[in-house]
Protein backbone atom coordinates (compact mmCIF):
# COMPACT_ATOMS: atom_id res chain seq x y z
CA UNK A 1 0.00 0.00 0.00
CA UNK A 2 2.63 2.15 1.15
CA UNK A 3 4.53 1.92 -2.23
CA UNK A 4 1.56 2.66 -4.24
CA UNK A 5 0.38 5.92 -2.45
CA UNK A 6 4.55 7.30 -2.80
CA UNK A 7 3.88 6.71 -6.59
CA UNK A 8 0.29 8.35 -6.68
CA UNK A 9 -1.31 5.45 -8.00
CA UNK A 10 -4.90 6.41 -8.34
CA UNK A 11 -4.88 10.21 -7.03
CA UNK A 12 -7.49 12.66 -7.80
CA UNK A 13 -7.09 15.91 -7.39
CA UNK A 14 -10.01 17.45 -5.41
CA UNK A 15 -10.60 18.95 -1.56
CA UNK A 16 -10.90 16.74 1.39
CA UNK A 17 -14.97 17.29 2.38
CA UNK A 18 -16.48 15.73 5.55
CA UNK A 19 -15.87 11.91 5.85
CA UNK A 20 -18.67 9.55 4.81
CA UNK A 21 -19.09 5.93 4.85
CA UNK A 22 -20.56 3.43 2.73
CA UNK A 23 -19.96 0.09 4.01
CA UNK A 24 -18.05 -2.01 5.94
CA UNK A 25 -16.51 -5.62 4.71
CA UNK A 26 -15.07 -8.40 6.68
CA UNK A 27 -11.59 -10.66 5.16
CA UNK A 28 -10.31 -13.10 6.69
CA UNK A 29 -6.99 -11.35 7.50
CA UNK A 30 -8.25 -7.85 7.33
CA UNK A 31 -11.01 -5.54 6.88
CA UNK A 32 -12.15 -2.98 4.88
CA UNK A 33 -14.57 0.25 5.31
CA UNK A 34 -15.36 2.55 2.08
CA UNK A 35 -16.33 6.05 1.57
CA UNK A 36 -18.60 8.76 -0.01
CA UNK A 37 -16.03 10.79 0.52
CA UNK A 38 -13.30 12.04 -2.06
CA UNK A 39 -10.21 13.75 -1.53
CA UNK A 40 -8.66 11.90 1.37
CA UNK A 41 -5.92 9.69 -0.61
CA UNK A 42 -3.20 8.87 1.42
CA UNK A 43 -4.37 10.77 4.69
CA UNK A 44 -3.70 9.09 7.64
CA UNK A 45 -7.23 8.19 9.39
CA UNK A 46 -8.33 5.25 12.76
CA UNK A 47 -10.32 2.35 12.51
CA UNK A 48 -13.16 1.98 15.31
CA UNK A 49 -15.16 -1.09 15.93
CA UNK A 50 -17.91 -1.71 17.71
CA UNK A 51 -20.42 -4.60 19.06
CA UNK A 52 -23.82 -5.69 18.01
CA UNK A 53 -24.89 -2.90 20.28
CA UNK A 54 -22.45 -0.13 18.73
CA UNK A 55 -20.58 0.17 21.84
CA UNK A 56 -17.02 1.10 21.02
CA UNK A 57 -14.88 -2.05 21.70
CA UNK A 58 -10.94 -2.24 21.85
CA UNK A 59 -8.68 0.67 20.96
CA UNK A 60 -8.68 2.71 17.55
CA UNK A 61 -6.18 1.42 15.16
CA UNK A 62 -3.98 4.04 12.95
CA UNK A 63 -4.60 3.10 9.45
CA UNK A 64 -4.15 5.29 5.94
CA UNK A 65 -6.80 6.28 2.67
CA UNK A 66 -6.02 3.92 -0.04
CA UNK A 67 -7.43 3.52 -2.84
CA UNK A 68 -9.12 6.63 -2.84
CA UNK A 69 -12.26 5.97 -0.93
CA UNK A 70 -11.05 2.91 0.54
CA UNK A 71 -9.48 2.12 4.32
CA UNK A 72 -7.99 -1.51 4.79
CA UNK A 73 -7.93 -2.00 9.04
CA UNK A 74 -7.13 -5.00 10.85
CA UNK A 75 -9.71 -7.19 11.39
CA UNK A 76 -11.63 -7.59 15.20
CA UNK A 77 -13.85 -11.21 15.59
CA UNK A 78 -15.91 -9.45 17.82
CA UNK A 79 -16.82 -6.31 15.63
CA UNK A 80 -20.57 -6.24 14.44
CA UNK A 81 -20.26 -1.96 13.17
CA UNK A 82 -17.32 -0.27 11.56
CA UNK A 83 -16.36 3.50 11.88
CA UNK A 84 -13.86 6.12 10.53
CA UNK A 85 -12.46 8.96 12.28
CA UNK A 86 -9.86 11.58 11.12
CA UNK A 87 -8.44 11.44 15.14
CA UNK A 88 -8.47 9.23 17.95
CA UNK A 89 -10.17 11.29 20.49
CA UNK A 90 -12.74 11.61 17.89
CA UNK A 91 -16.61 11.68 18.22
CA UNK A 92 -17.79 8.98 16.26
CA UNK A 93 -20.75 10.55 14.24
CA UNK A 94 -21.85 7.21 11.84
CA UNK A 95 -21.18 4.12 11.98
CA UNK A 96 -21.92 1.17 9.32
CA UNK A 97 -22.59 -2.51 9.64
CA UNK A 98 -19.59 -4.81 9.30
CA UNK A 99 -20.60 -7.36 6.10
CA UNK A 100 -19.10 -10.96 6.45
CA UNK A 101 -16.76 -11.79 3.38
CA UNK A 102 -14.53 -14.28 5.65
CA UNK A 103 -15.44 -17.31 3.49
CA UNK A 104 -14.58 -18.07 0.24
CA UNK A 105 -17.97 -19.86 -0.72
CA UNK A 106 -19.49 -16.84 -3.54
CA UNK A 107 -23.37 -16.97 -3.37
CA UNK A 108 -22.88 -16.01 -7.54
CA UNK A 109 -21.20 -17.39 -10.65
CA UNK A 110 -21.40 -14.07 -12.17
CA UNK A 111 -22.61 -10.51 -10.80
CA UNK A 112 -22.84 -6.89 -12.33
CA UNK A 113 -21.56 -3.44 -11.08
CA UNK A 114 -23.75 -0.55 -12.04
CA UNK A 115 -22.09 2.48 -12.67
CA UNK A 116 -24.04 4.91 -10.20
CA UNK A 117 -27.13 6.47 -11.25
CA UNK A 118 -27.48 10.01 -10.96
CA UNK A 119 -29.46 12.99 -12.57
CA UNK A 120 -33.46 13.07 -13.16
CA UNK A 121 -33.94 12.11 -16.32
CA UNK A 122 -35.91 8.70 -16.25
CA UNK A 123 -34.31 5.82 -16.81
CA UNK A 124 -36.87 2.52 -17.11
CA UNK A 125 -36.06 1.61 -20.07
CA UNK A 126 -32.35 1.45 -20.32
CA UNK A 127 -32.74 -0.35 -16.83
CA UNK A 128 -34.91 -2.64 -18.19
CA UNK A 129 -32.98 -3.03 -21.35
CA UNK A 130 -29.46 -3.77 -19.42
CA UNK A 131 -30.60 -6.31 -16.70
CA UNK A 132 -32.62 -8.35 -19.37
CA UNK A 133 -29.08 -8.21 -21.65
CA UNK A 134 -26.84 -9.06 -19.03
CA UNK A 135 -29.24 -12.30 -17.72
CA UNK A 136 -29.15 -13.26 -21.09
CA UNK A 137 -25.29 -13.48 -20.95
CA UNK A 138 -25.46 -15.58 -17.41
CA UNK A 139 -25.49 -12.88 -15.23
CA UNK A 140 -27.21 -13.82 -12.00
CA UNK A 141 -27.08 -10.40 -10.19
CA UNK A 142 -26.88 -7.01 -10.15
CA UNK A 143 -25.24 -4.48 -7.43
CA UNK A 144 -27.42 -0.82 -8.45
CA UNK A 145 -25.37 2.48 -7.01
CA UNK A 146 -27.68 4.91 -7.06
CA UNK A 147 -27.27 8.94 -6.50
CA UNK A 148 -30.57 10.11 -7.84
CA UNK A 149 -33.27 8.25 -9.68
CA UNK A 150 -36.93 9.44 -10.67
CA UNK A 151 -40.15 8.09 -8.94
CA UNK A 152 -41.02 6.01 -12.72
CA UNK A 153 -37.75 4.26 -12.65
CA UNK A 154 -37.34 3.23 -8.90
CA UNK A 155 -40.45 1.02 -9.65
CA UNK A 156 -38.53 -0.94 -11.54
CA UNK A 157 -35.78 -1.40 -9.06
CA UNK A 158 -37.77 -2.08 -6.63
CA UNK A 159 -39.46 -5.13 -8.84
CA UNK A 160 -35.93 -6.25 -9.36
CA UNK A 161 -35.17 -6.76 -5.60
CA UNK A 162 -38.85 -8.21 -4.98
CA UNK A 163 -37.17 -11.01 -7.71
CA UNK A 164 -34.28 -11.18 -5.47
CA UNK A 165 -31.98 -10.34 -8.76
CA UNK A 166 -30.75 -6.40 -7.69
CA UNK A 167 -29.44 -5.07 -4.27
CA UNK A 168 -29.17 -1.19 -4.07
CA UNK A 169 -26.41 1.07 -2.87
CA UNK A 170 -27.86 4.57 -2.05
CA UNK A 171 -25.58 7.27 -1.47
CA UNK A 172 -26.44 9.93 0.55
CA UNK A 173 -26.96 13.79 0.44
CA UNK A 174 -23.72 14.56 2.71
CA UNK A 175 -21.47 14.98 -0.13
CA UNK A 176 -22.08 17.54 -2.86
CA UNK A 177 -20.44 17.31 -6.35
CA UNK A 178 -21.61 16.26 -9.80
CA UNK A 179 -23.33 13.31 -10.87
CA UNK A 180 -20.69 11.29 -12.79
CA UNK A 181 -18.12 12.10 -10.10
CA UNK A 182 -19.88 9.58 -7.61
CA UNK A 183 -18.60 6.82 -10.34
CA UNK A 184 -15.35 6.10 -8.81
CA UNK A 185 -17.43 5.86 -5.09
CA UNK A 186 -19.32 2.94 -6.68
CA UNK A 187 -17.05 1.21 -8.35
CA UNK A 188 -14.32 1.00 -5.12
CA UNK A 189 -16.91 -0.41 -2.70
CA UNK A 190 -18.57 -3.00 -5.59
CA UNK A 191 -15.20 -3.91 -5.82
CA UNK A 192 -15.24 -4.82 -2.01
CA UNK A 193 -19.46 -6.19 -2.54
CA UNK A 194 -19.35 -8.22 -4.70
CA UNK A 195 -15.59 -10.19 -3.72
CA UNK A 196 -16.25 -13.36 -2.35
CA UNK A 197 -20.15 -12.63 -3.03
CA UNK A 198 -19.72 -13.30 -5.99
CA UNK A 199 -17.24 -15.40 -8.05
CA UNK A 200 -16.52 -13.22 -11.15
CA UNK A 201 -17.66 -9.65 -11.25
CA UNK A 202 -18.40 -7.14 -14.47
CA UNK A 203 -18.39 -3.36 -14.01
CA UNK A 204 -20.10 -1.71 -16.21
CA UNK A 205 -22.03 1.63 -17.10
CA UNK A 206 -25.59 2.23 -17.92
CA UNK A 207 -25.08 2.82 -21.70
CA UNK A 208 -23.01 -0.25 -22.33
CA UNK A 209 -23.38 -3.90 -23.46
CA UNK A 210 -20.43 -6.10 -23.19
CA UNK A 211 -20.80 -9.78 -25.15
CA UNK A 212 -18.81 -11.65 -26.47
CA UNK A 213 -18.75 -12.89 -30.57
CA UNK A 214 -17.24 -16.60 -29.98
CA UNK A 215 -19.67 -19.26 -31.36
CA UNK A 216 -22.63 -17.42 -29.55
CA UNK A 217 -21.67 -18.07 -26.01
CA UNK A 218 -22.86 -16.11 -23.15
CA UNK A 219 -20.18 -14.20 -20.95
CA UNK A 220 -21.09 -16.57 -18.48
CA UNK A 221 -19.34 -19.58 -20.39
CA UNK A 222 -16.97 -17.26 -21.50
CA UNK A 223 -15.18 -16.46 -18.15
CA UNK A 224 -15.90 -20.16 -17.39
CA UNK A 225 -13.74 -21.26 -20.08
CA UNK A 226 -11.29 -18.40 -19.01
CA UNK A 227 -11.09 -20.71 -15.84
CA UNK A 228 -10.77 -24.03 -17.35
CA UNK A 229 -7.60 -21.98 -19.19
CA UNK A 230 -6.41 -20.91 -15.26
CA UNK A 231 -6.10 -17.45 -16.96
CA UNK A 232 -5.55 -15.19 -13.43
CA UNK A 233 -6.63 -11.61 -14.98
CA UNK A 234 -7.58 -8.29 -13.05
CA UNK A 235 -9.63 -7.35 -16.55
CA UNK A 236 -9.92 -8.33 -20.16
CA UNK A 237 -10.50 -5.94 -22.90
CA UNK A 238 -12.20 -6.12 -26.22
CA UNK A 239 -11.24 -4.65 -28.94
CA UNK A 240 -11.55 -0.73 -28.94
CA UNK A 241 -12.53 -0.52 -25.50
CA UNK A 242 -11.62 -1.77 -21.82
CA UNK A 243 -14.54 -4.03 -20.18
CA UNK A 244 -13.78 -4.93 -16.97
CA UNK A 245 -14.56 -8.52 -15.73
CA UNK A 246 -12.58 -9.11 -11.99
CA UNK A 247 -11.67 -13.10 -12.46
CA UNK A 248 -11.20 -14.14 -9.39
CA UNK A 249 -8.90 -17.47 -10.06
CA UNK A 250 -9.14 -20.58 -7.58
CA UNK A 251 -6.03 -19.77 -6.03
CA UNK A 252 -5.20 -19.77 -1.97
CA UNK A 253 -5.14 -15.84 -2.44
CA UNK A 254 -8.43 -14.91 -4.55
CA UNK A 255 -7.27 -11.11 -3.88
CA UNK A 256 -6.47 -9.91 -7.00
CA UNK A 257 -7.62 -6.15 -8.06
CA UNK A 258 -6.09 -3.59 -5.10
CA UNK A 259 -7.63 -0.48 -6.97
CA UNK A 260 -10.26 -0.40 -9.28
CA UNK A 261 -10.96 2.66 -11.74
CA UNK A 262 -13.70 3.10 -13.71
CA UNK A 263 -12.96 0.77 -16.92
CA UNK A 264 -9.47 -0.60 -15.68
CA UNK A 265 -7.88 -1.38 -12.65
CA UNK A 266 -5.26 0.60 -11.09
CA UNK A 267 -3.26 -1.80 -9.37
CA UNK A 268 -3.28 -5.38 -8.19
CA UNK A 269 -1.98 -7.09 -5.51
CA UNK A 270 1.07 -9.07 -5.88
CA UNK A 271 1.47 -12.09 -8.48
CA UNK A 272 -1.45 -10.66 -10.48
CA UNK A 273 -2.00 -8.81 -13.78
CA UNK A 274 -4.24 -8.22 -16.49
CA UNK A 275 -4.83 -9.88 -20.29
CA UNK A 276 -6.44 -8.22 -22.92
CA UNK A 277 -9.22 -10.56 -25.32
CA UNK A 278 -9.46 -9.25 -29.06
CA UNK A 279 -12.56 -8.10 -30.61
CA UNK A 280 -12.94 -11.49 -32.03
CA UNK A 281 -13.37 -12.84 -28.82
CA UNK A 282 -16.11 -10.38 -27.02
CA UNK A 283 -17.12 -6.59 -27.45
CA UNK A 284 -18.84 -3.76 -25.66
CA UNK A 285 -21.12 -2.31 -27.38
CA UNK A 286 -21.61 2.06 -26.24
CA UNK A 287 -24.46 3.42 -27.25
CA UNK A 288 -24.54 6.35 -29.25
CA UNK A 289 -26.81 8.46 -31.35
CA UNK A 290 -25.70 8.61 -35.38
CA UNK A 291 -25.12 11.76 -35.29
CA UNK A 292 -23.40 12.39 -31.93
CA UNK A 293 -20.68 14.66 -32.27
CA UNK A 294 -18.74 12.50 -29.63
CA UNK A 295 -17.41 10.65 -32.51
CA UNK A 296 -15.57 13.33 -34.24
CA UNK A 297 -13.86 14.35 -30.18
CA UNK A 298 -12.68 11.21 -29.13
CA UNK A 299 -10.17 11.33 -26.55
CA UNK A 300 -6.54 10.02 -27.71
CA UNK A 301 -6.19 6.97 -24.94
CA UNK A 302 -9.78 5.40 -25.92
CA UNK A 303 -8.31 5.82 -29.43
CA UNK A 304 -5.32 3.66 -28.31
CA UNK A 305 -7.93 0.69 -28.08
CA UNK A 306 -8.61 0.19 -31.35
CA UNK A 307 -11.35 1.18 -34.43
CA UNK A 308 -14.70 2.29 -33.50
CA UNK A 309 -17.31 0.67 -35.78
CA UNK A 310 -21.35 0.61 -35.81
CA UNK A 311 -22.50 -2.65 -34.00
CA UNK A 312 -26.00 -4.44 -34.29
CA UNK A 313 -27.29 -6.43 -31.43
CA UNK A 314 -26.79 -10.13 -32.36
CA UNK A 315 -30.19 -11.05 -34.22
CA UNK A 316 -30.47 -14.59 -32.13
CA UNK A 317 -30.90 -12.65 -28.93
CA UNK A 318 -33.20 -9.83 -30.44
CA UNK A 319 -36.08 -11.23 -29.83
CA UNK A 320 -35.83 -13.14 -26.39
CA UNK A 321 -34.64 -9.34 -25.27
CA UNK A 322 -37.53 -7.61 -26.38
CA UNK A 323 -40.15 -10.15 -25.08
CA UNK A 324 -38.23 -10.35 -21.45
CA UNK A 325 -38.29 -6.85 -21.66
CA UNK A 326 -41.86 -6.23 -22.66
CA UNK A 327 -42.74 -9.03 -19.75
CA UNK A 328 -41.04 -7.09 -16.94
CA UNK A 329 -42.33 -3.80 -18.41
CA UNK A 330 -46.20 -5.11 -18.38
CA UNK A 331 -45.18 -6.60 -15.09
CA UNK A 332 -44.07 -3.43 -13.28
CA UNK A 333 -46.64 -0.94 -15.12
CA UNK A 334 -49.13 -2.28 -16.14
CA UNK A 335 -51.42 -1.16 -18.58
CA UNK A 336 -49.81 2.27 -18.60
CA UNK A 337 -48.82 4.44 -21.40
CA UNK A 338 -45.51 3.00 -21.53
CA UNK A 339 -46.91 -0.47 -22.23
CA UNK A 340 -44.95 -2.01 -25.19
CA UNK A 341 -47.00 -4.32 -28.38
CA UNK A 342 -45.54 -7.52 -28.97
Amino acid sequence: LQKNIEAGIGKRSSSKPVLSLVAAYAYPNASVVTMEADGWFGEEVYCRYFDENRIEIDSPVKSVVYPEFVVYCCSNPLARFMSITEAVEESVMQVVPLLNRTVDDPKYSLSLCLSPLYGNESKWILLAELIEHYKLQGVMHFYVYIKDIDDYSRKLIDDYIETGEVETIFFSDKQHRMGKDWQLAGVKDCLHRSRYHSRYSIFADLDERIMTTTNNISLAEYVFILNLRQVCCGYTASGSILLSIRNVCETKNSFQVLDMWVHRAMAYFPGYGHCKASANEAILMHYRFSNDEWQYDVPQRLLNYGTFETWHYPEHLMRRLYLNIKERLDRVYGNSEHKLLV
